[in-house]
């Protein structure tokens, strides 16, 4: 068994989903890249016969981009819960607070580590929405 899955139990598993949906945004995003790139020289080369052509396109490629984006900020907003679950539990102060479980808190209840690897996960997912924002 993984240290990490073993120290962490179910939370590593869980931010290791999280990471790996994060990270197939990036396949997604350089798609709709090549897909713009083309309808652009498309364009530039006169080859569509229509304007209505190319609204029908780019409306469902700007509905497609807004699912995607509305998806990372979905995806960012568990990581930001995650990671407040994790400060909160350093902070825990009372008995009763210190018998909860919180998200990251390994075997001896410290839960630090884990903010390393949801940062990382949300700095990627601010690249991820900068890319989809320029598309």
């Amino acid at each position: 068994m993984n240290k990490r899955q073993r120290d962490y139990q179910a939370d590593f598993l869980l931010y290791s989903i999280i990471d790996r949906a994060a990270s197939e945004i990036m396949p997604i995003y350089n798609a709709y890249g090549r897909r713009l790139r083309k309808l652009q020289h498309c364009l530039d080369n006169r080859k569509l016969s229509t304007p209505k052509h190319y609204t029908f396109e780019m409306q469902k490629v700007r509905h497609e981009l807004q699912e995607l984006k509305q998806w990372v900020g979905q995806i960012k907003g568990v990581i930001n819960h995650l990671e407040a679950d994790c400060t909160s539990c350093s902070e825990a102060s009372g008995i009763a607070e210190a018998n909860l479980w919180h998200f990251g808190a390994d075997l001896q209840g410290q839960g630090q580590s884990m903010r390393v690897f949801l940062r990382h996960t949300d700095f990627f997912l601010d690249q991820a929405s900068d890319r989809v924002k320029v598309l």
